[in-house]
């Protein structure tokens, strides 16, 4: 799962902001506020209302009061995300991803009108479920510059996981990846189900600004022989 929205109550965008000089005091404590607001909504299940106070965040607080309109990436870019709707409607790759003649579209916003609530909801009884099972490897990972599910939202969310790991998970050592003699990126497992990686440089569409890397961090997942830490192919030295 990149960049992950698993429970908004973990998302700190004041102290992230802060200790990154995006933001001052004084904004940092109008975040603190509206963030205890969209958590008391949530914890009375008025999804509705933390969904607003969500969206307030990001786009008057944060969007208004720093001039960074794209929370996915905090450095000054300018990206062209538009190529891959020419890639993905090409008749090889619809034959590939198995679409057929569907017609694509970037974004479905009838869809997302109806669904905006459960973006607030908690998801962390959901990854405790597949965990618990022992059949299904859970993979997080999440880039180093993305604003709007920052990795240390990610942190919180699988330090408060109840499963039979977490020790382990809590207490296991993070080591460096490196490609080419670089460092690009962090990660973490526990039990050989948990995974939690942080990719260097990357915005929130970690696919789209480390296409390689991705590609490596999925290919050690489904390569790994069983029994096998599924990041047995992200070299660390």
């Amino acid at each position: 799962v990149g960049g992950p929205m698993m429970n908004t109550v973990c998302h700190d965008y004041g102290s992230f902001l802060y200790h990154l000089g995006i933001a001052d005091s004084k904004l940092r404590d109008d975040l603190y506020k509206h963030q205890q607001m969209m958590k008391a909504n949530v914890e009375v299940k008025n999804y509705t209302a933390a969904f607003e106070n969500w969206v307030y965040i990001i786009e008057s607080l944060i969007g208004n009061k720093t001039g960074i309109k794209n929370t996915y990436n905090f450095l000054p870019e300018s990206p062209d995300l538009s190529n891959y709707s020419e890639f993905v409607i090409e008749s090889a790759i619809r034959g590939q991803i198995h679409v057929g003649n569907t017609n694509f579209s970037n974004a479905n916003f009838d869809v997302y009108k109806r669904l905006r609530h459960t973006i607030i909801q908690s998801s962390s009884s959901s990854v405790e479920e597949l965990l618990k099972t022992r059949k299904y490897i859970v993979g997080f990972y999440s880039g180093q510059l993305d604003i709007i599910c920052m990795y240390t939202s990610t942190v919180c969310v699988l330090e408060d996981l109840n499963w039979p790991a977490r020790t382990e998970y809590m207490n296991g050592p993070r080591k460096i990846w490196y490609h080419n003699g670089e460092v690009v990126g962090w990660f973490k497992t526990a039990d050989n189900l948990l995974l939690e990686v942080l990719i260097r440089d990357a915005g929130h569409s970690v696919s789209y600004y480390k296409p390689e890397l991705t590609y490596n961090l999925i290919r050690s997942i489904i390569s790994a022989p069983s029994g096998v830490n599924p990041l047995w192919k992200l070299s660390t030295s």
